[in-house]
């Protein structure tokens, strides 16, 4: 099991959620038949038995209590992107199939259990990740919480609920919609000289081919998130380190790189994408 350092999250065999322990300790509870691995990335261990545990207070566990009481107290999982970015995690169907899905960068509140099944919202390591962060870049919210929130929103627009709701909806899907850029040998956009945006779509089959209409339509969400929260009005700032473990790990495009150099808030972190973008011409 390649852990590259970090920490191993855990869950017993009821899917109670424990506090992350150390990858060598990991590894000895697997070899000596007291856990499976469930996830490589992130590094993600399932104990061979339940754990009852007691509430602590100011420690993850708290948290992860709180989660699981959350999770048995409401029928709907409702939600608020708290991250000041583009939320970007993976859930994972019964048949362990990887189902990508995407918060937009607004806070206003959605009934997550619209667009992903509870069960596969319980099993996810990403969705308790991000909630465990500190601070946390999403947030849980009770039924009450949530209507009273889009009503809120609702009265500061002079428009009624249902009306916001739509618009969110309209949000998610398009956050949802996968893109599919047109790129050269080495990942970037380009376009085919003298044709339009609509002769394009209309050569390829407008089903087939989604142009982007931006820049950030063609970079990955996860780096358009990491590069928000590098901001200095980013609310829990990360560090620059930080930000370069993160980057490292994912498998960017020269699209990704243009777009931390151009965009990123650390020198250090743009200085490092252009270096990683010489390697990618070369």
């Amino acid at each position: 099991m390649q852990t590259d350092g970090r920490d191993v999250i855990v869950t017993d065999q009821s899917w109670s959620w424990l506090e992350n322990t150390r990858p060598g300790k990991a590894r000895k509870m697997i070899r000596d038949g007291h856990a499976r691995l469930l996830e490589k990335d992130p590094p993600f261990i399932q104990l061979q038995r339940t754990v009852f545990k007691t509430k602590k207070e100011g420690t993850m566990a708290t948290t992860l209590v709180s989660l699981d009481k959350y999770f048995r107290e409401n029928e709907s999982v409702y939600v608020q992107n708290t991250s000041g970015g583009i939320v970007s995690l993976t859930f994972r169907s019964a048949d362990g199939r990887p189902e990508p899905f995407s918060l937009p960068s607004d806070r206003r509140p959605i009934r997550l259990t619209d667009y992903v099944p509870k069960d596969m919202i319980v099993r996810s390591a990403d969705f308790r990740k991000l909630i465990m962060r500190r601070p946390p870049a999403i947030k849980v919210l009770t039924e009450d919480e949530y209507n009273g929130k889009i009503v809120t929103i609702a009265q500061e627009k002079g428009k009624e609920p249902d009306a916001v709701m739509e618009e969110i909806a309209e949000k998610m899907a398009s956050a949802q919609r996968k893109e599919i850029p047109v790129r050269d040998e080495i990942g970037m956009r380009v376009e085919e000289p003298g044709k339009s945006e609509e002769v394009m779509r209309a050569s390829a089959g407008a089903d087939d081919l989604n142009i982007p209409g931006s820049v950030e339509d063609a970079v990955n969400p996860r780096v358009q998130q990491i590069v928000a929260n590098c901001s200095a009005q980013a609310e829990g700032r990360i560090k620059a380190a930080d930000a370069l473990e993160e980057l490292e790990n994912l498998n960017l495009t020269a699209d990704d790189l243009h777009y931390v150099i151009g965009s990123c808030a650390y020198k250090t972190v743009a200085s490092w994408a252009q270096r990683k973008l010489k390697e990618v011409r070369d």
